[in-house]
């Protein structure tokens, strides 16, 4: 009996703390940011696969890929979190109807706005994994020689950054550089056979590709999910080491523009 009397007034004084602290306002703030850009990008992305495979900025969908695969990881947390909030809200808006009206209609309030902002966060949800859908089916679209080329594309951009080239953003795709520093850069490495350090970090990170491409494989199937097997292993071989990676970058189409 003591026991139960304890824990009642443990859970209460959580309820009372839930009511003080209000609601979590970065949502109100962040979640039409997260919507719009969304909605952008499912704009954008329907431009890429309405245009002929040849015209396709493959490096922009990738890099959107990614962006959407995480967005939709992040918004699976948040709608548990909100549904729980919501519940528990509930929860202490009965307790303390009868003997604290007031309070009573803060937590309900508070619940209101949990489910409100669930709601908001699913739709939102739904938007990230429209465009993961849409990345997906534009590179499977794509040859081996496009993957090939879009890493030499990334990492060229990669290099001219780290060399602090000046650059100039279209403000839709990734940076556009005087490539001719990064390109001296490039060849003096693979001159010298090096396994610099930020070649393989650059792979580590550029590796992750395979796992969104063997990820939506599994998640979305159909007739595309060969292809996306291919193209991730078309990635795992690429980056299996230093001497390959490069040797793949210097002799690609995208880095032959620029020699």
């Amino acid at each position: 009996m003591v026991e139960e009397a304890a824990m009642m007034m443990s859970e209460e004084d959580d309820f009372r703390a839930m009511a003080e602290e209000g609601v979590d306002r970065s949502f109100d703030e962040n979640l039409p940011n997260f919507r719009s850009e969304t909605t952008r990008l499912l704009g954008k992305m329907k431009c890429q696969m309405e245009s002929p495979p040849v015209d396709r900025e493959l490096p922009y969908v990738f890099s959107q890929l990614g962006w959407a695969q995480g967005l939709e990881d992040r918004t699976v947390n948040v709608i548990k979190y909100l549904a729980a909030d919501r519940d528990y809200c509930r929860r202490g808006a009965a307790h303390f109807a009868a003997k604290e009206p007031a309070l009573a209609e803060t937590l309900r309030g508070k619940a209101a706005w949990s489910d409100a902002t669930r709601a908001e966060v699913v739709e939102i949800a739904a938007g990230a994994r429209l465009l993961r859908g849409m990345c997906l089916k534009i590179l499977a679209e794509a040859e081996e020689d496009h993957i090939v080329c879009m890493a030499a594309a990334e990492y060229l951009a990669h290099v001219a950054e780290e060399l602090d080239t000046p650059h100039v953003h279209d403000g839709d795709s990734i940076p556009v550089f005087p490539y001719e520093a990064a390109v001296d850069q490039l060849d003096a490495t693979v001159a010298a056979g090096s396994r610099d350090a930020d070649v393989m970090l650059f792979m580590e990170g550029f590796a992750e590709r395979a796992g969104h491409l063997r990820r939506g494989a599994a998640e979305f199937g159909g007739g595309d999910a060969a292809r996306l097997r291919k193209h991730a292993a078309t990635v795992e071989a690429l980056c299996a080491g230093t001497e390959t990676f490069l040797q793949k970058i210097v002799s690609s189409r995208y880095f032959e523009r620029y020699v």
